[in-house]
């Protein structure tokens, strides 16, 4: 997947790693460029940085890549308080700023609130609608992935995913094994940190949807869902999506995002735009 060559930079303070930022190189017949690893995939973009080192880690790789004969650097999807986007340009560089996409957030309230206060009338009503059509056909339940059940809830999630893109004459995003693979690894990750939500849609006995979310730091995030276009008629996106807020609520978290893209969908729940930022060094001449 992707393009260039692998680098991680990686800068200590004595015996202490302060700072990690894995990159790729890019060549053309023109320049060379580097960019932070996930470019063009990952909805957010940055380094990580121990607190209060984010100046001067950008001030060592600026100076890396100057001292490496490299003379330029950009970042895509910066959050507005990425490290990258907060730090002042070091002397000898200049850099550029510009709004680049947005990730529809949705406010929370407290710990302890409902749908009934968290969603528009509108969407609410649609919940309702949706759910008692699901209730005509069976029992509805929603199952969270485990160590336990996660190998085999995940590679379904994978089928109804591309059911869903097939329906629409589309691939979709998964489609490739080699991403396929690195979804499996990933999510397992997450679990094992306790971060990953995968949840699945139950009619009756029947699997009717699935969604991929993870929660950090108090945030969801809303990452990819597929449904058996069979029960498309009783939206099992909306009630996943739901579930999933509900599940946010009681967890205490303060926001549910639905990363990059301004989908008409994403608004229905009243979504607020975040926005995300580019930034371009170039060495002075």
């Amino acid at each position: 997947m992707g393009q260039g060559k692998l680098r991680v930079l990686a800068l200590r303070d004595g015996d202490r790693l302060v700072a990690v930022m894995p990159c790729a190189e890019q060549r053309d017949s023109s320049h060379a460029r580097w960019a932070p690893l996930g470019e063009g995939q990952s909805d957010y973009l940055d380094g990580t940085f121990a607190a209060g080192f984010e100046q001067p880690a950008l001030e060592a790789v600026l100076d890396w890549l100057d001292r490496a004969g490299y003379n330029r650097f950009e970042v895509t999807d910066l959050h507005q308080r990425s490290g990258l986007l907060t730090a002042h340009c070091p002397a000898g560089w200049q850099t550029e700023e510009s709004l680049h996409n947005v990730c529809p957030v949705v406010t929370l309230p407290p710990t302890g609130t409902d749908l009934r206060v968290t969603l528009p009338p509108r969407q609410l009503r649609n919940v309702r609608y949706y759910r008692a059509r699901a209730r005509n056909l069976g029992e509805i339940h929603f199952e969270c992935a485990t160590e336990e059940t996660f190998p085999a809830l995940f590679r379904k999630f994978f089928l109804l995913h591309r059911a869903r893109w097939t329906e629409r004459g589309q691939t979709g995003v998964l489609a490739d094994a080699k991403l396929e693979q690195f979804h499996l690894e990933a999510a397992g990750a997450f679990l094992e940190r306790k971060m990953l939500r995968l949840y699945v849609l139950y009619v009756g006995e029947s699997i009717a949807g699935a969604i991929y979310t993870f929660t950090h730091r108090r945030r969801a995030y809303c990452y990819l869902a597929g449904f058996d276009p069979k029960y498309k008629p009783l939206s099992p996106g909306t009630l996943l999506i739901a579930h999933t807020i509900e599940s946010a609520l009681a967890e205490g978290c303060e926001a549910v995002d639905f990363l990059r893209g301004n989908e008409a969908y994403k608004y229905f729940w009243g979504a607020r735009d975040q926005p995300t930022y580019r930034r371009v060094f170039r060495r002075e001449k």
